[in-house]
């Protein structure tokens, strides 16, 4: 395997000891996984790798919005020099019958450049999942060498669970070590290729291969994997790429949309907290006025890039909550206008007060298992950190369609709970209103700028 460096860059391998890398498998998580990192993080590439067993390919630029003709080919190294950090993405698969001399090739690379701990992210055949433990949602799994079982204590911390499939004396495995260690002799009871059984399936995947490998050069290797199927695995990469985030200590809100929502809400809590210390009297007025239809704003536009990797149920929350804030927005724009007028500031307050009650609502309703619509599950649900990024997937369209009928029915429910509770406030304090005496004083007639005295020389009496 020959490095090839990208011109006018220098790769700094020997600062970079970690590297995180893909292994090939259903529906390609690990490298939807890895292209997030590489995107989110503004990693730089710095060189490309060739190898005789990948099979040769390339396209146009992976990462821009618009191609320019950059190319993108098999093997291509990032560097995050930041976070002493490679990166490796691999595009194209490996030759057929090749993938254990491939593995060999990548550990010598790895090995000879400094690496010290390798992240394999991929992805497991939903359909070959023994014991399914669904009460917590779907979950991370891992395989490490830092201990024969391949048990690791950091791993556990973080809620995941060791791949339980995983025996170091079953044949396949055993056998994945000889190679890697240099021993090419055959064991005449290996199967064929159509005789395998299921416990031969995870030692005949390209991450085991790798890990066998990288494992026998005495590097600290860390599997992480995730069971999908076929189809939209954008949410199985984002659940992969935090948990590569959180295994190395990164910060996840480097991810589009993760702390972006945050940012819009501090500005409308800091806002609101600095009127109640000043007590003004014009808050909605020219400057103020115009600051708080800012924040909806950025609030709004946030949102909506937010929810633009959100599916299904959760994007229906979402899509709901963005009607509320533009309702907050345009009455904020109104009051603006108008300071005066009742209307105006009643809607933007219950719209304000809508806005709370729905957050709480999407946060049982979406993260609370217990809440989750019959049907659906939690597709994340990680109980060792303190973020948590989670989605609700069901398993069928009516499902799907109930749930959504559900959270419009809440919607309404919510509206009606405020609207009746605003008209029952309003009624109340109108009737303690003491109506006011019609005012018998004389006032200053006034011109704007200066006050001006009406004088009154004489007075001529009116002939009748």
């Amino acid at each position: 395997m020959e490095f090839v460096t990208e011109q006018g860059k220098q790769p700094h391998h020997e600062e970079c000891s970690t590297l995180i890398l893909p292994a090939l498998s259903i529906g390609n998580v690990g490298q939807l996984a890895v292209d997030l990192l590489v995107s989110s993080m503004k990693a730089e590439r710095i060189g490309y790798l060739d190898d005789p067993f990948v099979l040769p390919c390339v396209g146009n630029d992976a990462y821009g919005p618009i191609p320019d003709g950059d190319l993108a080919l098999p093997l291509e190294a990032y560097e995050l020099s930041s976070s002493c950090l490679n990166l490796l993405q691999q595009r194209s698969p490996v030759v057929k019958g090749r993938t254990v001399e491939f593995a060999k090739n990548l550990a010598n690379f790895a090995a000879a450049s400094g690496k010290e701990h390798v992240v394999l992210l991929s992805s497991l055949d939903f359909g070959k999942w023994q014991k399914i433990d669904m009460s917590s949602g779907l979950q991370i799994h891992y395989l490490s060498s830092i201990n024969p079982d391949g048990r690791d204590d950091h791993c556990e911390q973080l809620g995941w669970k060791r791949l339980q499939e995983y025996n170091p004396a079953q044949r396949c495995w055993k056998y994945l070590s000889t190679l890697a260690e240099g021993n090419t002799m055959l064991e005449s009871n290996l199967p064929f290729e159509d005789e395998l059984e299921d416990e031969d399936y995870y030692p005949s995947l390209p991450f085991a291969a790798i890990f066998s490998c990288l494992k026998a050069k005495g590097l600290k290797v860390t599997c992480l994997l995730c069971y999908c199927s076929e189809g939209d695995n954008i949410q199985d990469a984002f659940q992969l790429a935090e948990a590569a985030c959180r295994l190395l200590g990164l910060n996840p809100c480097t991810f589009p949309g993760k702390c972006l929502l945050s940012q819009g809400l501090y500005q409308i809590y800091s806002f609101t907290l600095s009127a109640e210390l000043t007590q003004s009297t014009e808050i909605l007025s020219a400057f103020s006025g115009i600051l708080v239809a800012s924040v909806f704003s950025q609030e709004f536009f946030l949102l909506h890039f937010h929810s633009a990797d959100h599916v299904g149920l959760e994007g229906h929350y979402h899509w709901l909550l963005q009607l509320i804030v533009l309702v907050s927005l345009l009455s904020a724009l109104a009051v603006m206008f108008q300071p005066t007028s009742l209307s105006a500031v009643l809607v933007l307050s219950v719209s304000v007060v809508f806005q709370g009650c729905w957050f709480m609502n999407m946060g049982f309703m979406l993260w609370s298992p217990q809440f989750v619509p019959r049907g659906c599950i939690m597709q994340s649900a990680e109980s060792g950190g303190d973020s948590m990024h989670g989605a609700v997937t069901c398993f069928s369209h009516e499902a799907d369609m109930r749930a959504r009928a559900l959270a419009n029915l809440q919607f309404s429910w919510i509206l009606s709970g405020i609207m009746i509770f605003t008209g029952f406030t309003c009624l109340k304090f109108a009737g303690k209103r003491t109506p006011r005496p019609p005012s018998i004083e004389y006032e200053q007639l006034q011109i704007r700028g200066s006050d001006v005295p009406i004088t009154m020389d004489s007075f001529k009496q009116a002939d009748p």
